[in-house]
C-alpha cells in the first residue's frame, strides 16, 4: 500500500511539474517574460535592446503599387540578411559579445509579414521636391510602424523566442538612393517600434548588398552614420574626417569605406568607435577630443542641443564601389593592359623591322658602291 502510494505521489508530483512547466516562456536572467508593450516607455534603448544576447527579427515584405515580390528576390533577400547576420555575431566574437539574431525567412514562419502599400514606395518617384520625398518616407513609416502595432504580436514573440529585444526590417521590391532605419530616440520619440526599411535594389538597378542590411541594423542598436554630420547626434565636420581618417574600414562610414560591396559578403568591419556607440565598450579616448558625440545611454540616440563643434552640412566623398562596377574597373584595366602589350610589342616589332630594313639597305649600299 506504501509502495502505491509514493508511486501516486510521484505521478501526482511529475502531472504537477508537466502542467505548470515554463520551460518554453523563461530563458536565462537577461530574459524578462513578463514585459509589456508599454514597458518600452520606461526603457532607454526602444524595442531593439542591446546587439549582445538574443533579438528576434520580424521581416515584413512590402509591396508596392509598382512592383510585387518573387520567390527569386525573396530568396536574395534572405542569403543577405544571412551574410550580415554571420558578420554582426563574428564581429561581436571579436569583442566578447554573445550575439543572437533570430530570423526565419521560410514559408509559413511567424516572423514573415506581407504587407501592401496602396502608394509609390518613395524611392520610386520621380520628380520628388526633397521636401515631397521626405513626407513620403514619413507616411510609408506611419503606415509600417501602424501596421507593426495593430497586426504584428510582439509580445508573444518576444516570449516565444525568450527575449526582450525585437526589431522591424522591411523589404521594399523596389529601387532607391537610400535606406532608412528609425531608430529609438529616448528623450524624443513617437514610436518605441524600431524598424528598417531596405530597399531590394539601388536605382540604375544595382542590387542592395549585405553590407547594407549590416549597417541599417546597426542603426536599431544606436550606430551612427558616420559619413555625414548631424548635429542632434553631436556628429560634427571634424569628427567625420577624424573617423574616415582613422578608422576607414568602419561599416558605419557606408558608402565612404574603402573597399568594395561584396554580393556575397561584408569586407568592413565594426571600429571602436561604433562598438562604443552600441555599448560594445565602455570608453574610447575620442570622447576626451569629441565629448559632443557621447550619448546619454548606450545603445541609444540622444537629442544633443548646441553641442560644440561644426555642423554645416558635409558628406564624406563615396570611396567603395559595387561588385559589378569593381569587376568592371578589373576587366577594363586588363583589357587596357593587354592592349598596352600588344602596341608596346607592335612598336618594338616595328622598330626591329625598320631596323632590319635599314641594315639590308646599307648592304645593298655597299654592294653597290663595291662595283664602281
Amino acid at each position: 500500500m506504501r509502495h502505491k502510494i509514493k508511486v501516486y505521489l510521484l505521478l501526482l508530483v511529475v502531472t504537477f511539474c508537466t502542467f505548470f512547466d515554463t520551460s518554453n516562456t523563461r530563458a536565462d536572467s537577461s530574459y524578462l517574460g513578463e514585459i509589456s508593450y508599454g514597458a518600452w516607455e520606461l526603457g532607454t534603448t526602444g524595442s531593439a535592446k542591446y546587439l549582445d544576447g538574443s533579438t528576434v527579427f520580424v521581416c515584413i515584405f512590402l509591396e508596392d503599387m509598382g512592383a510585387s515580390w518573387t520567390e527569386e528576390e525573396k530568396q536574395q533577400v534572405e542569403d543577405n540578411l544571412e551574410v550580415a547576420c554571420d558578420f554582426l555575431v563574428e564581429e561581436g566574437e571579436r569583442y566578447n559579445k554573445d550575439v543572437r539574431l533570430i530570423y526565419n525567412l521560410s514559408d509559413g514562419s511567424d516572423l514573415v509579414y506581407d504587407l501592401y502599400y496602396d502608394a509609390y514606395f518613395p524611392g520610386s518617384c520621380s520628380g520628388s521636391t526633397n521636401e515631397a520625398l521626405k513626407e513620403q518616407v514619413y507616411d510609408m513609416y506611419d503606415y509600417s510602424v501602424e501596421f507593426v502595432h495593430d497586426f504584428i504580436p510582439s509580445v508573444g514573440l518576444m516570449d516565444k523566442y525568450k527575449t526582450d529585444s525585437i526589431a522591424y526590417l522591411v523589404f521594399v521590391d523596389g529601387e532607391s538612393d537610400t535606406a532608412s532605419a528609425f531608430s529609438y530616440y529616448h528623450n524624443n520619440n513617437t514610436y518605441y517600434e524600431e524598424l528598417a526599411f531596405i530597399p531590394l535594389r539601388w536605382q540604375e538597378d544595382y542590387m542592395v548588398n549585405p553590407d547594407t542590411y549590416a549597417h541599417e541594423i546597426l542603426h536599431l542598436f544606436g550606430a551612427r552614420d558616420l559619413y555625414t554630420t548631424k548635429e542632434i547626434n553631436g556628429i560634427s565636420k571634424e569628427f567625420v574626417i577624424y573617423t574616415a581618417d582613422r578608422y576607414p574600414e568602419d561599416i558605419m562610414l557606408g558608402y565612404a569605406t574603402d573597399g568594395v560591396s561584396w554580393e556575397d559578403s561584408i569586407s568592413s568591419e565594426i571600429s571602436k568607435i561604433t562598438a562604443y556607440f552600441i555599448g560594445w565598450t565602455e570608453y574610447i579616448a575620442e570622447l576626451e577630443q569629441f565629448p559632443s558625440i557621447e550619448p546619454e545611454y548606450k545603445a541609444s540616440f540622444t537629442i544633443k542641443k548646441n553641442p560644440e563643434g561644426n555642423y554645416d552640412e558635409y558628406t564624406l566623398t563615396s570611396r567603395k564601389v559595387d561588385e559589378k562596377t569593381h569587376k568592371a574597373n578589373i576587366l577594363e584595366f586588363v583589357v587596357g593592359t593587354i592592349i598596352s602589350i600588344y602596341l608596346i610589342t607592335s612598336i618594338i616589332k616595328d622598330g626591329k623591322r625598320a631596323k632590319q630594313i635599314k641594315s639590308q639597305q646599307e648592304e645593298i649600299f655597299e654592294d653597290d658602291s663595291s662595283r664602281f
